[in-house]
């Protein structure tokens, strides 16, 4: 008898929890049903990596980061848990990719000039003053064809992006030790670390400098010894790994409007049930809305945080700006021929 009732009991409380798992809303703008249904009814737990090389808080992508991964857990009622590895802790942004194609690491935020070893499309994100400001880049890759071309450039290489959720990662300026920069001709002679594109490489050498590719995990240390006079980076990841304790110089060149994207491992998404579908992508929106939004907001606010730490930040008015695009523009002609003209027209559709 006592056998009896313990079974029925059982049976009756796993019916509860399966219950409570299928009227989860979770708060899903996607309409689908909470992961957690399969996860609370098996007792299982999925526990998935999100790795980037920046830094765990202090800039609004570490802050989307965590919105992402509450929503995750939070959704799928904690049958989802998040690992998060930041500060480079699984390796360079060559290294996540590799982890994302391999499945050895589900979710990532990297560079996307690393993707260019997977498809040379990707390196458009790379060229310098492509796009006239944010709201242009953001629709030619969320509305126009240009997000279709980089995921149809990208499938098969084990690393997928979630279309339609890219989003605003910041302006690109430049900092350095030796003097202000207004013009090109400032940038002759200097040593400026680059990430390893050609892209980048082939930008500042138009521009007189001398590129350095050199990881970013290394990059404070070459600041600090002199090893290069300066890096491009936006100014809020200058001010939050305290390159201006080295660099006493920023100049707002805009020369690289950076979009992100949460990368994933191909091989797991496509294994995840809808429901689980669903949680990632709604989770991705959201990772994208506040990076855009937050990003938008805070790029004046952290200049004057340079500004507060004793840095000469340089504004450029556009006529000098536009001196930096036409030192480089002859660039274009050569990367047209690589990777055509359509997805040169599709990224400039909405200038």
């Amino acid at each position: 008898m006592k056998k009896m009732l313990s079974l029925v009991l059982t049976l009756a409380l796993a019916l509860t929890l399966s219950g409570c798992a299928g009227s989860n809303s979770s708060g899903n703008a996607g309409g689908g049903s909470s992961a957690s249904q399969s996860g609370s009814s098996s007792g299982e737990t999925m526990t998935i990596k999100l790795a980037t090389i920046g830094p765990e808080t202090g800039t609004v992508m570490a802050e989307a980061e965590h919105v992402l991964m509450d929503y995750i857990e939070t959704a799928s009622n904690g049958a989802i848990q998040v690992e998060y590895f930041p500060n480079g802790a699984l390796g360079s942004d060559l290294d996540l990719a590799e982890g994302l194609s391999n499945g050895s690491i589900q979710l990532a935020t990297l560079g996307t000039s690393v993707l260019t070893s997977y498809t040379d499309k990707m390196g458009i994100l790379d060229m310098p003053f492509l796009f006239t400001n944010s709201d242009s880049a953001l629709k030619a890759l969320n509305e126009g064809e240009l997000g279709t071309i980089l995921a149809d450039a990208m499938d098969g290489t084990g690393i997928r992006f979630s279309e339609g959720n890219w989003c605003f990662g910041g302006y690109r300026g430049l900092s350095n030790s030796a003097h202000t920069i207004r013009t090109p001709d400032d940038m002759k002679g200097l040593k400026i670390r680059v990430m390893e594109s050609p892209i980048f490489i082939d930008s500042f050498t138009l521009l007189g400098a001398n590129p350095t590719p050199m990881a970013f995990g290394e990059l404070f240390t070459a600041l600090q010894n002199k090893t290069v006079d300066g890096q491009d980076n936006d100014p809020s990841l200058t001010y939050t790994c305290k390159f201006y304790e080295v660099q006493g110089y920023y100049t707002d060149l805009e020369h690289i409007l950076t979009v992100s994207n949460m990368f994933m491992s191909e091989s797991w998404y496509n294994s995840l049930s809808d429901d689980y579908k669903a949680i990632i992508d709604e989770a991705c929106r959201q990772f994208a809305e506040y990076s855009t939004e937050k990003g938008l907001e805070s790029y004046e606010e952290n200049l004057k945080l340079l500004e507060d730490e004793g840095v000469e930040v340089t504004r450029l008015t556009d006529d000098e700006r536009k001196q930096f695009k036409n030192a480089i523009i002859s660039m274009y002609d050569s990367y047209i021929e690589t990777m055509g003209q359509e997805i040169f027209d599709a990224a400039q559709a909405y200038n």
